[in-house]
């Protein structure tokens, strides 16, 4: 198929990017050398106001979704100037940089995974303390919807002395000290994890953190804003079960996040092999490739990742639907479950946003 004339049409849009996306990070290193001087983020968002204008006008609605993370992050330092402003800074700049590469990829006609967007994503979201969006559906590992109550014959002495351990060693791991001992504490406390949860979906999250941290520690998974999170999501989560709080679904979202990171890795050892096959990782991610149709470019998905992506999307509405539904007849809504259910409103936005090109 000859897409050359369609393509040529659309040679604008990169060279826009790049421009506006240059004078973006141009304020933003102002912002950095002088962080009292705000009115630097101003100008980087109005760039990026062009950026998103012009991805919605050649709808590339994909990288719309990253060029809104961005302003999310700029928002967020407006709001808060000095929290954080390295790791911030860091993830908009390689963000800014990546941004025009992955447009140019889809306008050659590359197959595109969507990993490199979603990693993007995921750090620009963990700046934020946001939820990652490699537990959308736009990441599909083998992994079953879970709303299973927390177990309530847990050793809590147990959890409570390896939960201790776990975070002093975890607060000298990412401090660099002691780096040998500590990790050697907090994969003793994981592997440890694994016996005392036999549920299958906790016994899994616990097998599959094992394997992350591990494939951390040898340097197959990068540590960055995301991957720490997710180490102190791990903590959370050891505390959430102490107090018998929280359900099954937000360990499978944990479960989501760890498996995403591990897809990425290089198949190194046998325990990451075995956590591929195990979760069928190497078709966890939609396939986009964009084709002339009708004399434009649209992006298409594989027929069978559309009809897997539909039916876990219908499932996730009705579920959504049901918890709407629960509040009816109450006199007092619980707050939790409205945090939740905002959370689950906004994953399945995000996932239609990135999907809604698909004709």
């Amino acid at each position: 198929m000859n897409m050359t004339h369609s393509l040529r049409g659309l040679e604008w849009l990169v060279e826009e990017l790049e421009t506006s996306l240059g004078l973006a990070r141009e304020a933003l290193l102002a912002f950095q050398s002088e962080p009292e001087d705000t009115s630097q983020l101003s100008f980087a968002l109005g760039y990026l106001h062009q950026v998103s204008g012009s991805l919605t006008m050649a709808e590339c609605y994909a990288p719309v979704l990253l060029a809104n993370e961005l302003e999310a992050v700029l928002k967020t330092l407006q709001r808060e100037p000095s929290v954080g402003v390295d790791s911030a800074c860091e993830a908009l700049e390689l963000t800014m940089q990546t941004l025009p590469n992955y447009v140019r990829n889809l306008l050659d006609g590359r197959d595109d995974t969507l990993a490199q967007l979603l990693a993007q994503v995921n750090e620009l979201r963990a700046v934020r303390a946001e939820p990652l969006i490699s537990a959308t559906s736009l990441f599909m590992p083998k992994v079953a919807l879970s709303n299973k109550p927390t177990p309530t014959d847990v050793d809590s002495e147990m959890l409570g002395k390896l939960q201790k351990v776990y975070q002093y060693a975890l607060l000298g791991y990412l401090k660099q000290q002691d780096l040998a001992a500590n990790q050697k504490k907090i994969a003793a406390v994981l592997q440890r994890l694994q016996g005392l949860f036999t549920t299958d979906s906790l016994a899994s999250l616990w097998r599959v953190a094992s394997v992350f941290f591990i494939a951390l520690v040898e340097n197959h998974i990068s540590q960055n804003t995301a991957t720490r999170m997710l180490l102190w999501e791990l903590d959370k989560t050891m505390g959430r079960l102490l107090r018998l709080e929280g359900s099954g679904s937000q360990c499978e979202e944990l479960l989501r996040n760890l498996l995403y990171y591990i897809a990425l890795a290089p198949d190194e050892s046998p325990g990451l092999k075995t956590i591929k096959e195990e979760f069928s990782l190497d078709q966890a991610f939609p396939s986009l490739a964009l084709i002339e149709l009708d004399g434009a470019l649209q992006t298409r998905l594989d027929g069978t990742i559309v009809t897997a992506l539909s039916d876990t999307l219908s499932a996730e509405i009705a579920s959504l639907v049901d918890a709407v539904d629960s509040f009816e007849g109450e006199e007092q809504v619980d707050q939790n479950k409205l945090v939740e259910i905002k959370l689950s409103t906004e994953s399945l936005a995000t996932t239609l946003m990135v999907v809604g090109q698909i004709k």
